[in-house]
């Protein structure tokens, strides 16, 4: 996926990837089913495919990338259009384990598209009394470490924990590091 990563945006991408896939459908969390995330040792890659697609988290899979170009939305690298043919299920019930990482480095984007976990944060007081999405629309919750740092969480209205409360206290948190318009966000 880096040497994916490595060709620049706008760039045809060709061969094949491997990798994890880390975006949850028993979550919900994404805008659209055509949309998952994956990632190998190297990096990761967001995708928008042509149709909706089935496959869970922790599944390995094969992309052929032939064709496909790597693109952005919102300023997040993603590849559109890959059709569910030239995806290959590998093996299913793979562990996944985040990979803890520093809130600088989160926030310069050094993970983007990664499955990642910040120590030491909490829900900012202003949001403390809401739900994951509020009112039926897609929610971000700020989100703060103790030095001040900031990036919120965002939760799609069709997130299965959508009606749940935020989280009170200090912890850590889980989630696809993700970039929307130059804003930093956990997915």
């Amino acid at each position: 996926i880096a040497e994916v990563l490595a060709k620049g945006q706008g760039a045809t991408i060709g061969g094949v990837i491997e990798g994890i896939v880390i975006s949850n459908l028993d979550l919900n969390n994404l805008t659209s089913k055509k949309g998952m995330y994956v990632q190998d040792e190297t990096g990761a890659l967001q995708f928008y495919l042509s149709a909706n697609h089935s496959f869970a988290f922790g599944t390995k899979v094969r992309i052929d990338l032939t064709n496909a170009t790597l693109g952005a939305y919102n300023g997040a690298v993603q590849v559109s259009g890959v059709a569910l043919d030239k995806i290959t299920e590998v093996s299913t019930g793979n562990t996944v384990e985040a990979k803890v990482v520093s809130m600088a480095d989160f926030l310069a984007n050094k993970y983007e598209g990664q499955y990642i976990a910040l120590e030491g944060v909490q829900v900012a007081d202003a949001d403390l009394s809401k739900t994951w999405v509020m009112g039926g629309a897609h929610t971000s919750i700020n989100i703060e470490d103790a030095n001040g740092n900031k990036f919120v969480v965002f939760s799609s209205k069709y997130a299965t924990y959508g009606t749940s409360t935020v989280a009170q206290g200090s912890g850590v948190i889980k989630g696809i590091s993700s970039i929307n318009n130059g804003n930093m966000q956990i997915i």
